[in-house]
């Protein structure tokens, strides 16, 4: 009895170690003598033995000639153990199948495959019928159906073994699978026996620097079969039945050998459902899995997620992905873990590839933030993933973030120009960040002209625009000259690396007209809509230069030719009708843009009269009352990017600077002037402000300033549509406007100059005298008030004053006909009629090639 007790226990301890894989202790228990069985038992556990651990030593499989030739050699004793009881040379056995299952793994890794084939045949492999296996045989099992797969594909069809192309493929395709299934199965039985339940997914990432290495238990046959099987599906352009390969996979319980098999499988469904899958031709994942022995087991219950679109399925495949791929991340940067550093992130950049892709298409910013930036942990100086991670939080209008990670990638790429050119165009689009665009602009085309980079066209217009800025901010002649200067010689360059860019041409017709060369702006902007005939600011340029006197035919004769001042006028309103279609053409194709229709109503005024400009004006309160009240009326803060055409709104008459350039509030603009002013101005700003803000506090009642574009937008048209009323006497109706205006922003220095227009209309000169020094004080370089300041300061008697204040006014804009027009009247009255003809004459010349409205009404583009 004790006999008996003791030689089951032995075969229960070989039963185990088979099971778990401990070769070297079956060799010495069964050599040794110490299990109580039958010789051809033994040579069994011997053959299995000594081939299990010679293949967990050596790679022979897919090898040269040479390596096959040393696997013979390496397993001639284990197939002369193997071979005995196959019933070759011995009767045969209960185990003699799966004896000639062994020799067929065998004879693969030795390069036979039709010894292998052979021997699968015999066995009777394809006549098995499913039924409950024990852990090890499984194994067995599912090996032979993968070396059969494989051995086909190795052998040329015809041969003995090779079938025609169709059924070959057909059983090719049929063993993997199985293959696959029972692999599946029997490393959820292995987990079962050591008691694992590595089935959860860690998000926050391993401090191990190794990543688990449980997977190698799988073995390199059923790995090969399990990730082939759904590559033959896809090359044979069969994709319904590739994905649901991939879902039988990704289904199944996870067990501890699959972790990192399961990311390859979750990425490349997601590439298939990408590719190939829409809405309408997607079906739902099954709720029920196969009931069958040699089928793995899948997870069940009420309160698990399954996808109900297409969008669905492929974010969640590839949120898992990335949190496989955070977890098998190796951290430490030991010269030893190199290569498994180089293999993780690999893995790990395709998943987050992929999910840029879906997260840009379908707007989720915010969570694509947030996975790269979890991705920074294992991502070390990984140019890459820094470049994808600051053009997300581009994307999600991080615009501060993004310049210093921008920042952080020219530093990881010190010859890529790219990186400081981006971060070059958000400091100048988004951020007003002028001096920090400039350097990182020169430093870009310093990059690709060092490298003869295709980009260099683009550093060099980056460059320009900013020196442009430079330029329009400076109230200092020489330094003024210098960033013209600056700004003519990158244009040009632009032009020479890239003369087909529409956007240079615009610059420098944009420069031209600051510069009052109404010609030369004419020709870049008709070259600018020759390369790109829809571009809007193009468009809006050419407008306000055919509504210049200088872009009339009368205005190139000469003096002597020139008719009466009736004829001049009446060319000029002609050359303002031109204006006017084309603004209405273009009006066609952009019809919600408020910086076209602010032009057009000007026009409009001009050639028609104030009550038909009133009509425009109102539409344009109709338009934004469209497009914003339901978002704005919730209190929400509206940004441009609402706007279906993508466009800005700049009225830029009421200030230098185009709203395109800085989604702030005026109040923040005039801050920003501020700081940009010279000393003397701003100690003069600071002695009136108490005054002014006092003034404004009063008015203000209960109500604050409302934020955003869209506010700002709705400011000016109400501010425009006053001044229309200004101008028709109507000053009951502008005041009224004003405050509208006063509600939106009580604080802004363009209400101050409104409710000061309406008092000089009404000949109040006192009020109207206060309400300008208001505005100046706020914005000390806002020339309207300046010039209607001084105009007030005149018809009160201070004559003097008035002629300082609009010296001073001419010294901040030369090329404004009104301060010219409005010093040569204070000289006159003075009785300094030389002074004050110069005057008259320079606003004549000055005149000549101003437009309906300024140049700045045009906003800055980028595109």
């Amino acid at each position: 009895m004790t006999s008996k007790k003791s030689t089951g226990k032995l075969e229960v301890d070989v039963q185990k170690l088979r099971d778990e894989g401990s070769w070297k202790k079956l060799i010495e228990l069964t050599e040794g003598g110490k299990v109580g069985i039958n010789d051809q038992l033994a040579n069994f556990l011997l053959g299995e033995a000594k081939l299990e651990q010679y293949l967990e030593e050596h790679t022979p499989y897919d090898a040269a000639n040479q390596t096959h030739a040393e696997s013979k050699t390496g397993l001639q004793e284990a197939k002369q153990y193997l071979t005995l009881p196959a019933g070759i040379e011995g009767s045969r056995t209960t185990g003699s199948m799966d004896a000639q299952l062994l020799l067929a793994k065998l004879h693969f890794a030795c390069g036979e495959y039709n010894e292998s084939l052979q021997f699968l045949s015999e066995a009777g492999l394809d006549q098995l019928t499913e039924k409950p296996l024990p852990v090890r045989s499984l194994k067995i099992i599912a090996e032979s159906f993968a070396v059969q797969a494989l051995a086909l594909e190795k052998i040329p069809p015809g041969s003995t073994h090779g079938k025609n192309n169709d059924s070959r493929d057909q059983q090719i395709l049929r063993s993997m699978e199985i293959a696959g299934d029972i692999a599946l199965l029997y490393l959820q039985e292995q987990d079962k026996l050591q008691g694992q339940s590595n089935w959860s997914i860690a998000t926050t990432g391993s401090n191990s620097p190794l990543p688990p290495l449980t997977e190698q238990r799988i073995g390199m046959l059923l790995e090969t079969a399990l990730l082939r099987a759904p590559l033959i599906h896809i090359k044979a352009q069969r994709w319904n039945e590739a994905i649901a390969r991939y879902r039988t996979v990704l289904r199944a319980m996870e067990s501890s050998a699959t972790q990192t098999l399961r990311l390859t499988f979750a990425r490349q469904l997601a590439e298939v459902l990408l590719r190939k899958v829409c809405q309408a031709n997607y079906w739902a994942v099954g709720s029920k899995g196969p009931n069958s022995h040699w089928k793995s087991k899948y997870y069940s219950g009420s309160s698990l997620f399954s996808p109900r679109d297409v969008n669905e399925e492929v974010f969640l495949l590839l949120l898992l992905s990335e949190a496989m791929a955070v977890r098998d991340a190796v951290l430490s940067q030991s010269p030893e873990f190199r290569e498994l550093r180089k293999a993780s992130m690999r893995n790990a950049t395709v998943v987050y590839d992929l999910l840029i892709v879906c997260c840009i298409q379908h707007g989720q910013t915010a969570m694509l933030c947030e996975s790269l930036e979890r991705a920074l942990k294992f991502s070390f100086e990984d140019a890459h993933i820094w470049t994808q991670f600051s053009y997300s939080l581009i994307a999600a209008g991080k615009f501060n973030k993004a310049v210093l990670v921008l920042k952080e990638v020219a530093r990881l790429c010190p010859q890529n120009p790219l990186p400081c050119l981006m971060a070059a165009k958000v400091c100048l689009e988004h951020l007003n960040l002028v001096d920090d665009g400039f350097n990182l602009a020169s430093e870009a085309t310093k990059r690709a002209e060092a490298q003869d980079s295709n980009v260099a066209s683009r550093a060099c217009l980056i460059k320009g625009i900013a020196s442009f800025i430079k330029w329009r901010q400076s109230r200092i002649q020489p330094l003024k000259q210098n960033w013209m200067s600056v700004c003519l010689k990158s244009l040009r360059d632009a032009t020479e690396h890239d003369p087909n860019d529409h956007l240079v041409h615009f610059y420098l017709a944009l420069t031209h007209s600051f510069c009052r060369q109404v010609t030369q702006a004419l020709t870049e902007v008709r070259m600018a809509l020759r390369l790109r005939g829809e571009h809007l600011p193009s468009l809006l340029l050419l407008s306000l230069l055919l509504s210049t006197p200088a872009a009339s035919p009368s205005s190139q004769m000469s003096s002597s030719s020139i008719s009466s001042i009736d004829d001049e006028e009446e060319s000029h309103v002609n050359q303002c009708q031109g204006a006017l279609s084309l603004a209405e053409a273009t009006l066609e194709e952009y019809p919600n843009n408020f910086d076209l229709l602010y032009i057009k109503t000007l026009l409009e005024e001009r050639c028609f009269g104030g009550e038909v400009a009133l009509g425009t004006a109102k539409h344009m309160l109709a338009l934004w009352k469209q497009l914003y009240e339901d978002s704005s009326s919730a209190g929400a803060n509206v940004t441009s990017e609402n706007n279906p055409n993508n466009v800005s709104h700049s009225y830029s008459n009421y200030d230098t600077r185009s709203l395109a350039m800085s989604a702030v509030s005026a109040q923040h603009i005039s801050e920003a002037n501020e700081r940009e002013s010279s000393i003397y101005a701003q100690s003069v700003a600071a002695a009136r402000a108490e005054q002014a803000l006092s003034d404004v506090t009063s008015s203000m009642c209960s109500s604050l300033p409302k934020p955003g574009p869209a506010w700002q937008v709705q400011l000016k048209i109400w501010l425009l549509t006053g001044e229309l009323y200004v101008r028709l006497g109507k000053c009951e109706e502008a005041l009224a406007c004003a405050q509208e205006a006063a509600i939106l922003s009580p604080a802004s220095h363009h209400v101050m100059h409104l409710r000061g227009l309406i008092h000089e209309t009404k000949n109040e000169f006192a009020d109207a005298k206060t309400y300008f020094k208001n505005a100046t004080s706020l914005s000390p370089f806002h020339i309207p008030s300046l010039q209607h300041l001084g105009l007030c300061v005149h018809y009160l008697g201070s004559h003097r004053l008035a002629e300082k204040t609009l010296r001073e006014t001419v010294r901040l804009d030369p090329v404004a006909e009104n301060s010219w027009y409005n010093l040569g009247k204070v000289l006159e009255a003075m009785g300094d009629y030389d002074l004050a003809a110069r005057s008259y004459s320079t606003a004549l010349e000055v005149q000549q090639s101003s437009p309906i409205a300024p140049f700045s009404a045009v906003p800055l583009c980028f595109e």
